[in-house]
């Protein structure tokens, strides 16, 4: 099913109303345990870090996978999908032959006016709101800015002392995290490994969040919101990306067919098998615990073992 001549308002009612679209956190966990979890305080960005007491004492390398939460959730939500990915990473360790090459951090944070950030009720209605763009380009803009800190100082908040060294990044996102998974790869370098989840290509969200048929009226696009949107990525940006794209075949909300276009485009960059795609059958604008498992194991391959 496709999301054409579909409304943005019965689109979001199959969340509710139809199975194949009923989110489920509760299951992400895939039978592991919870693991450890300490807040960071960044100033007034508070980032919530998973298995920093599993990895004590060991001398390995450090790889953060940041997991980005989706429109209209918080990052309480990700707390047992962060222990799944934690605790399937290390059954791969034990089980997969690869020989481990990094210990995994994973941090969740609540992207910009969601959970405790929300201040702009109207910053997150699409329907009827020809101030759509500008808000997401906002989100994205924004949400990405909140990652590269990441990036930038929290291994300084963990390490003060530079007791551990952290060496690598990668990225994890749901919907609007898969949006802002997208941006990081496109543009900035330190992204290579890169699960996008229920989420559509850069290069193909501003024509889709653009239709007036779908969210009931026209959107205002300034110019440079405009740039933001329909700036075509540069040519060979993905080369060096390993990137896991996971869709539900019965998406009503982002289908998998948005990217028809620019996705053979952008896994012709790199070497095959490095650019990939998984649509799983049954399911919708969700993620699943399989979803889950395909992240872990993208991660275990390409970010934390050889």
């Amino acid at each position: 099913m496709t999301d054409k001549g579909e409304t943005a308002s019965a689109a979001r009612k199959a969340h509710y109303m139809d199975p194949a679209h009923a989110m489920d956190f509760d299951n992400l966990h895939l039978g592991h345990v919870p693991a450890s979890k300490h807040t960071v305080g960044m100033l007034d960005l508070f980032v919530h870090v998973f298995g920093l007491d599993e990895i004590a004492g060991s001398k390995l390398p450090i790889s953060i996978a940041i997991v980005g939460h989706g429109w209209a959730n918080k990052a309480s939500q990700l707390d047992l999908m962060a222990s799944g990915l934690i605790g399937e990473v290390a059954r791969l360790g034990r089980e997969s032959g690869r020989r481990k090459t990094h210990d995994l951090l994973v941090v969740t944070l609540d992207q910009r006016n969601h959970g405790p950030r929300r201040n702009n009720k109207d910053g997150l209605r699409f329907d009827n709101n020809p101030k759509r763009l500008m808000h997401m380009a906002t989100q994205l803009k924004g949400g990405k800015q909140d990652q590269q800190l990441i990036m930038d100082l929290l291994p300084a908040f963990l390490f003060p002392h530079a007791e551990r060294t952290v060496t690598d990044f990668m990225s994890v996102g749901i919907s609007l995290g898969g949006h802002i998974t997208w941006r990081l790869v496109r543009e900035d370098a330190r992204i290579k490994v890169a699960v996008p989840i229920i989420s559509t290509p850069s290069e193909t969200l501003g024509d889709f969040i653009s239709r007036e048929d779908r969210y009931g009226t026209a959107a205002l696009v300034p110019p440079a919101v405009a740039e933001y949107f329909f700036t075509p990525s540069e040519a060979g940006v993905y080369a060096n990306a390993k990137i896991l794209a996971l869709h539900g075949e019965v998406d009503r909300v982002i289908h998998y067919s948005l990217g028809h276009e620019w996705f053979p485009r952008i896994q012709a960059q790199a070497p095959e098998g490095c650019i990939v795609r998984h649509v799983q059958p049954d399911y919708g604008h969700v993620v699943t615990p399989e979803m889950v498992a395909k992240a872990a194991e993208w991660l275990w391959r390409w970010g934390l073992s050889e």
